[in-house]
């Protein structure tokens, strides 16, 4: 695997780590900021990842992300409804 690949798959293992360290403080915003800076930087690399395509390793980096994405999605929709729950509450307390 050309160094900058495994540089790239490290560094993406090292945003997923923090994304799911600081999700219990700021939210599905962390882990939608580690997939958006991801993506940016396989846009740059993709002349790297291109060649490697079919590899073990960029194959499990795209099925990870995969998960990340899906888990993103998942804690957003839980997020909103959290907020409109809250909305909701806000409301029917004002009226008793």
């Amino acid at each position: 695997m050309p160094p900058r690949l495994r540089a790239l798959i490290q560094h993406h293992i090292q945003l997923i780590e923090h994304a799911l360290a600081v999700y219990p403080i700021v939210g599905a915003k962390a882990l939608r900021e580690a997939a958006h800076i991801a993506l940016g930087e396989m846009i740059e690399a993709k002349d790297e990842i291109a060649p490697e395509k079919d590899s073990i390793a960029v194959l499990a980096l795209g099925s990870v992300w995969g998960s990340v994405n899906r888990a993103t999605d998942i804690a957003l929709r839980t997020e909103k409804l959290v907020q409109l729950g809250q909305r909701a509450w806000d409301s029917l307390s004002g009226i008793f």
